[in-house]
C-alpha cells in the first residue's frame, strides 16, 4: 500500500498528513519532510526513524519483488 509519511527535522515518523497539524500545534515547529512508502496497511510506522521505515520498505519490496 503506497502511503505518504512526513517526519520531524530528526527524521522520526510523525504519521499521516491528519498528524503533522496535532504536531505543529504541540512542537510549534512544521515537520521536515514527506515521503511515499509502499508498506503493508497493518504497518504502524509512527515513532520510527526514516532509515528504520526504508529498512522495512526494502525487506518487503525483496519478498514481494
Amino acid at each position: 500500500m503506497n502511503k505518504r509519511l512526513y517526519f520531524t527535522k530528526e527524521k522520526i515518523c510523525i504519521g499521516s498528513y491528519d498528524e503533522v497539524a496535532k504536531y505543529e500545534q504541540k512542537t510549534k515547529q512544521s515537520y521536515w519532510v514527506s515521503e511515499f512508502f509502499n508498506l503493508t496497511p497493518d504497518y504502524n510506522p509512527v515513532g520510527m526513524t526514516l532509515q528504520e521505515i526504508e529498512q522495512v520498505q526494502l525487506l518487503l519490496s525483496s519478498e514481494n519483488g
